[in-house]
């Protein structure tokens, strides 16, 4: 079950988080610490990507995720100018 659940899930992504959800929590830990202007970068191609695709794999969490952490990036570098 468990090789046949997989081989669906990269055929038909879940509806909520899908195979995406580990990736954006892992992006999102990669900008803490590497700084936001990255990330804010990374999150405009991920943003664009999924709406020319329009994959349902995204769900509403994940995009909401990606939007958050924009926002978030751009208050960082608008607290690092000086």
């Amino acid at each position: 079950p468990g090789a046949q659940a997989s081989d669906a899930g990269e055929a038909a992504p879940p509806v909520l988080w899908g195979r995406y959800g580990a990736q954006l929590a892992g992006m999102a830990l990669v900008a803490l610490m590497m700084g936001s202007l990255t990330f804010f970068f990374l999150g405009l191609v991920w943003v664009a990507q999924s709406l020319k695709e329009r994959d349902r794999g995204w769900g509403r969490f994940g995009l909401g995720v990606v939007l958050m952490m924009i926002v978030v990036s751009l208050m960082g570098l608008f607290r690092q100018v000086p």
